[in-house]
């Protein structure tokens, strides 16, 4: 998503922590588990900038529950990598399927004809500082 750069970058160091991890645990018969969550319905995003992006993700956005339910269901079965949710599902499967290449242009593409990314695309964006606490 946009303005998530830092956000995404730790999932995917966390994948490839958790992969490296799986082998040398192995050994120990210990599982490594990490969980790729798509949208899930909570204040996670609540100071974010409301985005219709946002918007379009929390209709098809799973709650903590959910999530919650895949994970018990997923462990003990050996398995590194669990993706929940329509978008992550669909967002792994387009990576995997076209490549990384493809699934940045495709998704760079749909957001800069989103009405409020616009001025983020136009070079006039606003930066929106977080509440002091």
């Amino acid at each position: 998503l946009p303005f998530s750069s830092i956000y995404t970058a730790g999932k995917a160091f966390l994948s490839s922590f958790a992969s490296s991890l799986s082998i040398e645990a192995q050994a120990k018969k210990i599982d490594v588990m990490v969980v790729h969550p798509g949208y899930v319905s909570s204040s996670f995003w609540k100071d974010t900038p409301p985005l219709s992006l946002l918007k379009v993700l929390a209709f098809i956005g799973q709650t903590p529950e959910q999530v919650a339910e895949i994970i018990m269901k997923s462990l003990g079965k050996g398995i590194i990598s669990v993706d929940t949710g329509i978008f992550g599902l669909f967002g792994r499967w387009v990576e995997k399927l076209l490549g990384i290449n493809f699934f940045v242009y495709v998704f760079s593409f749909i957001t800069s004809k989103v009405p409020d990314m616009k001025p983020y695309y136009d070079g006039n964006a606003v930066v929106i500082k977080s509440k002091p606490e």
